[in-house]
């Protein structure tokens, strides 16, 4: 079994799942898993998961995120992005300057509370809510907390368009934010309608844009695996430990062990590989997640 992440570059009009159903093709192997789901018109990097590394995801998907994004100014629709029916619209006059916009993104850094979109992946007695908004049902959930700690504009304002503008803007923010819903709130802030035009995710569980690699590429690989990254470069902020033998044969187990470090959380190692992670509880360090896939067969029949 491959142990490791693959960062995708997601192309527009293709699904997340649509890239985990490739990998699984690529890779011969069924337990694959993606970080962030990503709609089909969004581009940009979307880390997926093989293995034993599918255990990381919920840790990763923790990790801050970043989009650049172009908004309409003007403009609303259904879904908040531009794949919805138009449902307001209101001529921008005067011009927004730009300080103002400025201004308006600048409030958001922080924490900040918007409810999910009807059309969105969220979940509501076991369906998600787009599937009851494309039959005209729509579900309003509780409003959530997301958090941004950076956003700023990256281009000038765009007037070229009849009774609207547009701008692109970054922002770094917690999982589970909604940028189709962040546009829509900076509209209302400017006291306008607005849409998300168009979206790239350019940072997600550790990795940034310019890791990603093409899936065109990942086909024509001679050897597919060069491009993963493995357990250990996932793991390295985490102080190692390598096994003994005996210490091994107790790990393998899921066995709580003693070791004499002063560290809350230890990966560790066998044979260079990393095959779990242990905790320190009430002085014993436990299983907290194990990865004995990720050595040789040999090694785990012998011991």
């Amino acid at each position: 079994m491959i142990n490791g992440v693959v960062p995708i570059y997601k192309e527009a009009g293709y699904s997340s799942f649509y890239y985990v159903n490739q990998l699984k093709k690529i890779f011969k192997q069924k337990k694959v898993g993606h970080i962030g789901t990503l709609d089909p018109s969004v581009t940009g990097i979307l880390p997926i998961c093989l293995g034993n590394a599918t255990k990381l995801v919920e840790s990763m998907m923790n990790k801050k995120k970043a989009y650049s994004c172009t908004i309409l100014i003007g403009q609303a629709t259904e879904t908040e992005d531009l794949t919805g029916k138009v449902i307001a619209t209101k001529k921008v006059e005067p011009e927004i300057s730009i300080t103002e916009i400025d201004l308006v993104l600048k409030s958001f850094k922080g924490e900040n509370y918007q409810v999910p979109p009807f059309f969105s992946a969220v979940r509501y007695h076991g369906k998600h809510l787009y599937e009851y908004a494309r039959n005209d049902i729509y579900i309003r959930k509780p409003s959530r907390l997301f958090e941004v700690s950076n956003i700023f504009r990256t281009s000038s304002i765009n007037r070229s368009l009849p009774n609207t503008c547009e701008f692109d803007f970054e922002v770094f923010c917690s999982k589970g934010t909604y940028i189709r819903t962040l546009c829509t709130q900076i509209g209302e802030k400017l006291g306008y309608p607005a849409v998300m035009k168009n979206l790239t995710r350019i940072a997600s569980g550790g990795f940034e844009i310019d890791q990603a690699i093409p899936l065109s590429k990942l086909k024509k690989a001679t050897n597919a695996q060069n491009f993963v990254i493995p357990l250990e470069q996932l793991l390295q902020n985490l102080p190692t430990r390598e096994l003994t033998d005996i210490e091994f044969s107790q790990v393998k187990n899921g066995a709580p062990v003693v070791f004499d470090l002063n560290q809350t959380k230890v990966a560790l190692k066998y044979q260079q590989k990393i095959i779990a992670i242990y905790r320190l509880d009430q002085g014993l360090y436990r299983a907290d997640m194990m990865f004995l896939d990720n050595i040789n067969e040999n090694y785990k029949s012998k011991k």
